[in-house]
Parts: structure tokens; C-alpha cells; sequence
């Protein structure tokens, strides 16, 4: 709460100013209405945002609106390597399905999770089926973490291969 205005009104002043109506404004609110989406929209604000939100959310607002792009990195406790069995191995799934399954994941796009889910099976029956509980249990946080680290050791993978060739080309 601020204590001279209310940010309604704030955005309403800020997006008045022919300097400053380019700015965006995002709004942070308890509020769980789908109406009060609609009067947040209306008096000038750019998104929406409802509380709690989720850090990703953040940053996918950001990139939504102001073009950002973000690196996310694993801290480096984390072993990068898959032990857990109940993870899928995801090896079996094309990587611009990844890709696609992250963007989603990242900004909440059930509908989308679930197609490109269900269209997993193809490749990888049981990944699928974890994919399609992690998506029914809500789980994009985690669901976010096993897609970044099967990116990086993909990549990591990759790097490998690309060493051993040069070693190979080289020769003794």
C-alpha cells in the first residue's frame, strides 16, 4: 500500500505523462479476481501479476515485456548428472521439443505443456508419463529444473564429442 495513492491511480499519472507512457508497468496483487485483472488492465498497467507468485514469473514478464533474456545456471553443489530413478531420461525426446516444453513450462501454458506432453509419447512412453504427472501435480518448478539440466548435459555432451574430434584430428 502506498500511502498518498493507490497504484491505480499511480499508472493512471505515470502513463499520462507523454515521457513516461512508454514505461511498463507491472502489477503485483493479492487480488485472485479475474474482474480485477480487467481494472488493472484498464487503468494502464501491462501485465499482471497475482501473488504469490513464482520467481519465473518474474523473469517471464521481463522477457515478455522488456525483451530481457536471462542465463540460468545450476549452483554448482547440484551434480549435474541424473541419479534420481523416478527422473525420466530424456535423451529419447528431440531437442527443440525441450526447448518448446521449458517456454511453456516457463510461462504456464498448461494447454501447450499437455500437447507437446502427450506428443512425448512417441519418442518416450515413460518420460511421457512422468512429464504428464509433473504437469498434473503442478510441478513446473521442478518440471523447469529437470528441462534445464537435461539441456546442459546435453551440452555438456555435446562438448565432449566436439573435444574427442579435435583430440582425434589432431592426432598423436
Amino acid at each position: 500500500r502506498m500511502p498518498v495513492m493507490d497504484g491505480y491511480e499511480a499508472t493512471r499519472r505515470i502513463k499520462a505523462v507523454p515521457e513516461l507512457s512508454n514505461i511498463v508497468v507491472i502489477a503485483l496483487t493479492a487480488s485472485a479476481f479475474e474482474e480485477d485483472r480487467n481494472e488493472v488492465l484498464a487503468c494502464g498497467c501491462d501485465d499482471f501479476i497475482r501473488k504469490p507468485f513464482k520467481q519465473h514469473e518474474i523473469f517471464s514478464a521481463l522477457a515478455k515485456h522488456l525483451g530481457a533474456k536471462f542465463r540460468y545456471a545450476i549452483p554448482a553443489q547440484k551434480p549435474i548428472r541424473k541419479t534420481d530413478l523416478d527422473m525420466p531420461d530424456l535423451k529419447q525426446l528431440p531437442l527443440d521439443m525441450l526447448e518448446q516444453l521449458f517456454q511453456c513450462a516457463l510461462t504456464l501454458d498448461m494447454d501447450r505443456c499437455q500437447a507437446l506432453a502427450d506428443r512425448a509419447e512417441q519418442y518416450d512412453r515413460f518420460a511421457a508419463g512422468i512429464l504428464n504427472q509433473m504437469l498434473q501435480q503442478y510441478k513446473f518448478d521442478e518440471l523447469l529444473e529437470m528441462l534445464e539440466t537435461e539441456k546442459i548435459v546435453r551440452q555438456q555432451d555435446e562438448d565432449m564429442k566436439k573435444n574427442n574430434n579435435t583430440l582425434q584430428q589432431e592426432g598423436p
